[in-house]
């Protein structure tokens, strides 16, 4: 291709905007100094994947999360992970979140 331009087929797409069956309402106290509380509101019962990641990428903890149809709360020990920024990643019924958290 020395110099020479080309052009393919134009294709237009059109995406659904997926509708969130879930959402995070609140994650406090943010920062936290050993334990916050994650509350969580659903159109949907689901079993969801809580992943814990430190400031590296490196995975920390993972667990799983009974998500109930209307508000679920769950408590997080942070209390044995170091001072630090962490990324709390939300698996839930093909969609995923991320929600920072401080440990002081």
């Amino acid at each position: 291709m020395e110099g020479n331009t080309y052009f393919s087929e134009l294709l237009e797409l059109q995406l659904e905007p997926q509708e969130d069956q879930w959402q995070v309402i609140s994650l406090f106290p943010n920062p936290c100094t050993e334990s916050t509380r994650l509350v969580l509101q659903s159109q949907i019962a689901a079993q969801g994947i809580l992943s814990l990641y430190d400031a590296l990428g490196k995975l920390v903890r993972q667990e799983t999360l009974p998500l109930s149809s209307g508000k679920t709360e769950l408590d997080l020990d942070l209390s044995q992970q170091a001072a630090g920024i962490y990324r709390l990643h939300i698996a839930i019924d093909g969609q995923r979140k991320v929600v920072n958290v401080a440990r002081q």
